[in-house]
């Protein structure tokens, strides 16, 4: 049986990551036209707005799209689903006045970029990815990956397209428009697929129990909302800090650092996430031990990562010089630092979950609080001594320090949950 187990395990989670990392790669082999046809200040424009956007995202359906995996009733799932999408228009139909008002008030939106019409467009941007999000974690529920899969591949050809596009066509603001238009296009591929599929949820039918169901699940807007509007929030301090503090073409420089390195580790996690996800919730339900199984993924995980790791921070600075060109030779050093957090965010990343399963969502936000703090800290001293890579040094090792704990806490729950199954069978 637990043979049957890991084998499935195995079968959708190498679906996963290689589905998505034909996505990955295109959109790699797209980077050295697109770093040649836009500008390092043009990246960081994007940077600014993304950073904005995912912001608002965290918050923008409650987080209840993770809480949709959970319940054995799949009538109380669909109601998950529509709490969500009934916050996330709430959210979405807000941000334009707000942003009116911000700027009635005198208050300067675009600092040294001209991007203020972006900011009216982000509820429509903030709409789109709440609702991937929450047909994301209904397709997870029904081991629907294929249909996760192609969102993936849709959002990331599209944009990579549209990219090459428009910037060959030199229109003004190229990377905002290929960001918006592929945040539509991925909606609507996943809108007219879940509606085809016999386990859609109900949007437009709740039942009488909805309120209940929402408050049954309030841990997840109370403790997994504010938690992740934290962890988003500290994840784009340095595009905060160096937009604010340093130079535009710097941020852009660390933006595409960034991505380099965190998109295949997001990509991976993601993927990971979803299909251990599913599978550590079945078998807790059953009674099965978990942390054996947890372990192994850890040990190999890391085998398979340090050596490359080492390697590559060694020779990433003239690999990027070759790979972008001569005007990204500081992306190849913010990547040299940030390679250590990237590794130990791969394992972290993917095992994000466990707190909601052993429903440990108020000391995980503790986490946060303290990861923010480290952060703001360690930014704060680059800033202080004008060094750059000081800051983004420091940010990075205070992800080294937070995501290790993250996984030696991951490693204590699992171990109590199957010492307490042993006590109890």
């Amino acid at each position: 049986m637990n043979r049957l187990k890991n084998s499935e395990l195995i079968k959708n989670a190498a679906f996963l990551i290689g589905s998505n990392g034909l996505a990955q790669i295109a959109t790699l082999l797209i980077y050295p036209f697109i770093a040649r046809l836009y500008t390092p200040d043009e990246f960081g424009q994007l940077a600014v707005i993304i950073s904005i956007h995912s912001l608002i995202v965290t918050v923008a359906s409650g987080r209840y799209e993770q809480a949709i995996i959970l319940p054995k009733n799949a009538v109380q799932a669909s109601d998950l689903f529509t709490i969500g999408w009934r916050i996330a228009v709430i959210i979405s139909l807000l941000i334009a006045p707000v942003v009116f008002l911000i700027q009635r008030i005198g208050f300067n939106l675009d600092a040294d970029y001209k991007i203020n019409f972006w900011f009216y467009l982000l509820g429509i941007m903030v709409f789109t990815a709440a609702y991937q999000q929450l047909v994301n974690g209904w397709c997870i529920r029904y081991k629907m990956f294929k249909i996760i899969v192609g969102s993936m591949l849709v959002m990331s050809l599209s944009n990579a397209i549209l990219k090459l596009i428009l910037g060959f066509l030199k229109i003004p603001d190229g990377l905002l428009y290929s960001f918006f238009v592929a945040q539509i296009i991925t909606a609507l591929f996943l809108f007219v697929i879940i509606r085809r599929n016999s386990n859609r949820p109900l949007v437009t039918h709740c039942t009488a129990d909805i309120l209940v169901t929402a408050k049954a699940y309030s841990n997840f807007p109370k403790y997994n909302m504010i938690t992740a509007l934290l962890n988003t929030f500290s994840s784009n301090l340095p595009i905060y800090a160096l937009a604010l503090y340093f130079s535009g073409n710097l941020t852009g420089q660390f933006s595409i650092a960034f991505a380099l390195l965190f998109r295949p580790v997001s990509t991976y996690n993601s993927s990971v996430y979803q299909v251990l996800m599913q599978k550590l919730v079945e078998m807790k339900h059953s009674g099965s031990a978990i942390w054996p199984m947890i372990k192994k993924y850890i040990s190999k995980t890391l085998f398979l990562t340090i050596g490359p790791g080492i390697i590559l921070m060694l020779l990433i600075p003239q690999i990027i010089r070759i790979y972008l060109g001569d005007n990204w030779t500081e992306a190849g050093r913010f990547c040299q630092l940030i390679i250590p957090y990237a590794v130990g965010a791969l394992i972290s990343g993917s095992l994000a979950f466990v707190p909601n399963i052993f429903n440990k969502q108020l000391k995980s936000l503790i986490i946060d609080v303290v990861y923010l703090l480290m952060r703001t800290g360690a930014l704060a001293v680059g800033i202080v001594l004008r060094n750059v890579y000081i800051a983004v040094g420091l940010y990075a090792l205070a992800g080294v320090l937070v995501v290790s704990y993250q996984i030696f806490w991951y490693r204590k729950l699992l171990i109590e949950s199957d010492r307490i199954i042993g006590i109890q069978g």
